[in-house]
């Protein structure tokens, strides 16, 4: 019954049907604020908001400090944030519509591939398992997976090109959709192995050397695969021109893997943490995956990783004497993974995968399904092993859902983020500082304490200087002043060749990398000293502080705009209106009402205590804001 429905149901409404679904199953992030780096990274990176020189913004790494070439994904964060601002809902609508873009261009991609009556049924499959999958939720729910979701759109596209189209405008667009894809994320890197497995599936080569070379030498396809092979050749090149180093890598993993059988290993443990994510992703869900630590290092599970790769390469060399056509599907499935299978250790804060690595990945998984599963919609299947699959697939849906729903509002807030990671890894000192520095900036100073009686005595830096910020922000100014010079002392600043200990220099001297390298410690240390002595009456001393802050964060808005109360303590009239004017620069347009505000604020505050007014600064504030100063003795 439930078969002849299906085959009842039109084209259109089966390719409806799963976006429908995955539309239900993340709606939620649309009320999901930036998190985790969204907002240094991008939301708030003068970079990206105020980009004067469009090209340059975008031909620099997508991260400080880092060798990730990806353009096209930086203009589209830089056009968003021009035509509509930094509005986060707008942001997670981007990735959300990404995502169901990509649903549904795997739908057709595997339409293509399968080629029979049963493929639009099979589309419609891989497009649910696809859509609805656990992994899934990390790219769409954080705004930085944006990296993820096109490469894997121009991928797709690339693929149906390369699928469907023939002639030049095949060879045209599967190259400029090749280095689009390329432009998004290094992942693509190995795009053109995938559709050259898919061309071998769709045409129902059995594998084998011969039919790798019919694909390679059918002359209908010499252009496609050069037109693709210039498009790498051209990324390549402006990667070069534009980008310092070819990679980076994890020195601590890399100086753990002293021998080829431990890099060996440890591939393939990361491959068997892969497998199992996609097989039962549901009580694996979190952020992190955190490789075991001892002494301090990371500890790989070698014997288990050569054990994972060795029954990968017993599968590969069966189905490769079998001629088997599953194994164009592995060929596919291992283009994808390779470039976040730590061949080369990835810089991913020690831990073995990221569950967003998987959204290329998951399309050959999902067509693998959708094709394993087309017997169950051809006329032979039995009705109890059609039957039994319809159940298992609406299970596997139910709880897919169920679980889009239950993990999608923990990507709320850094503090919902990092509350939902602590629970199951409290001991990290990542952890610990991500949840303390979101507790800090969401006001919850009784989490925060928490969690700094948990850490105890600790030589992690950040965290004792995160401590002295919680200790100012409670109100205790001398005890937290005392506790950020303690910190700072331990961590000279490099200023122009000099540091904070013996004055001069610049931060502007320094390579932009590492200035901001010191950005967080200075504008969290040296600003919270500052809102301690501003608090204390020690203008001046608050004016030191912030010259640092200004110096290393020279587009740190709440540097300026602490320095302007500091100047109008010291009755500096005009130069308090100067750094004022400062801020404003630096403050989107939506926050400066609120600046003003607090700017106000403040100065009343001033002009309220007893002794030690700044009459000059009072007097010129009365007259511009007579409400506010009402009452007030000029």
């Amino acid at each position: 019954m439930l078969k002849s429905a299906l085959s009842r149901l039109p084209k259109s409404l089966l390719f409806a049907l799963p976006l429908v679904l995955v539309a239900m199953a993340y709606w939620g992030v649309l009320s999901c604020d930036y998190v985790w780096d969204d907002r240094p990274a991008y939301a708030d990176n003068p970079f990206v908001r105020q980009a004067g020189d469009f090209f340059a913004a975008v031909l620099r790494p997508a991260l400080p400090g880092t060798s990730y070439f990806r353009p096209l994904v930086l203009a589209s964060f830089i056009l968003e944030f021009r035509a509509f601002g930094a509005q986060p809902w707008i942001s997670h609508a981007v990735s959300l519509a990404l995502h169901l873009f990509n649903t549904f261009m795997l739908a057709w991609v595997v339409a293509s591939v399968v080629r029979d009556e049963q493929r639009y049924k099979c589309a419609a499959l891989a497009a649910l398992v696809y859509g609805l999958h656990p992994a899934m939720i990390e790219p769409v729910a954080w705004v930085s997976g944006r990296f993820d979701l096109m490469v894997v759109s121009f991928t797709l596209m690339m693929c149906w090109a390369g699928l469907n189209l023939s002639g030049w405008r095949r060879n045209l667009s599967a190259g400029l959709l090749y280095l689009c894809a390329c432009f998004c994320k290094e992942m693509a890197a190995l795009a053109p192995l995938i559709l050259f497995a898919l061309i071998g599936l769709q045409e129902r080569h059995p594998f084998s050397l011969r039919a790798w070379w019919a694909v390679l030498k059918d002359q209908r396809r010499l252009l496609l695969w050069l037109s693709l092979l210039l498009a790498g050749v051209l990324y390549l090149a402006l990667r070069v021109r534009f980008i310092e180093g070819v990679m980076h890598v994890d020195s601590e993993l890399t100086s753990a893997l002293t021998s080829l059988g431990s890099r060996a290993g440890f591939v393939g443990a990361t491959l068997l943490f892969y497998v199992k994510l996609i097989v039962f992703p549901f009580l694996q869900i979190s952020p992190l995956h955190p490789l075991e630590a001892a002494a301090g290092r990371p500890v790989v599970p070698v014997a288990e990783g050569l054990a994972a790769l060795g029954a990968l390469l017993a599968l590969a060399i069966w189905l490769v004497r079998r001629r088997s056509r599953w194994a164009w599907f592995l060929v596919a499935w291992v283009a994808a993974m390779l470039p976040v299978a730590n061949i080369i250790p990835l810089t991913i804060f020690g831990n073995i995968g990221h569950e967003r690595f998987l959204a290329l990945p998951m399309t050959i998984v999902a067509l693998w399904v959708a094709t394993l599963a087309r017997p169950l919609f051809a006329a032979p299947a039995t009705t109890i092993a059609r039957t039994a699959a319809y159940m298992a697939a609406g299970i596997w849906g139910g709880a897919a859902l169920l679980t889009a729903w239950a993990t999608v509002p923990k990507w709320q807030s850094d503090y919902s983020l990092w509350s939902w990671v602590y629970k199951t890894h409290a001991d990290r000192p990542f952890v610990q500082l991500n949840l303390l520095n979101a507790a800090v900036m969401a006001g919850d100073l009784e989490t925060a304490r928490q969690v700094i009686a948990r850490v105890g005595e600790t030589r992690n830096l950040s965290i004792r200087l995160l401590t002295g910020v919680v200790a100012v922000r409670s109100g205790e100014f001398e005890r937290g002043i005392a506790l950020l010079d303690d910190v700072m002392a331990s961590q000279p600043l490099p200023v122009g060749g000099a540091d904070q200990r013996s004055g001069g220099g610049s931060a502007q001297a320094m390579p932009l990398g590492l200035r901001d390298q010191y950005a967080w410690w200075v504008t969290q240390g040296y600003g919270a000293r500052a809102e301690a002595h501003l608090e204390l009456g020690r203008y001046a001393q608050a004016l030191s502080d912030l010259d640092w802050v200004r110096r290393y964060a020279p587009d740190y808005a709440p540097g300026y705009l602490l320095a302007s109360v500091a100047l109008y303590g010291l009755d500096r009239l005009d130069d308090g209106d100067r750094a004022y004017q400062q801020a404003e620069q630096f403050y989107f347009v939506e926050k400066r009402a609120d600046v003003d505000r607090f700017r106000v604020q403040a100065v009343v505050r001033l002009c309220s205590a007893s002794t030690g007014r700044p009459d000059t600064v009072c007097r010129a504030f009365a007259s511009r804001f007579p409400e506010q100063f009402k009452g007030m003795s000029r």
